[in-house]
């Protein structure tokens, strides 16, 4: 589809082209900033001892407590 816009060099298509490459360039950098940010966050803040792939699952034991319902 963007290869069809680029070769009928059309104003409109071009506009088109460029304003698709461009949010979505900058929609995935906003996501994966984010991501990003939301783990270190979380890491840094929750669990300073523990890596990024040694999370405890929230319903095991371990965390039960944290994780229980007001109720």
């Amino acid at each position: 589809m963007l290869m069809n816009l680029r070769k009928n060099c059309n104003k409109k298509g071009l506009i088109l082209y460029f304003f698709l490459r461009i949010s979505f360039r900058f929609s995935v950098n906003i996501r994966n900033y984010s991501i990003f940010k939301n783990i270190l966050d979380e890491t840094s803040t929750k669990f300073p001892q523990r890596s990024l792939f040694n999370r405890v699952h929230p319903f095991s034991k371990r965390e039960r407590t944290t994780y229980s319902p007001s109720w």
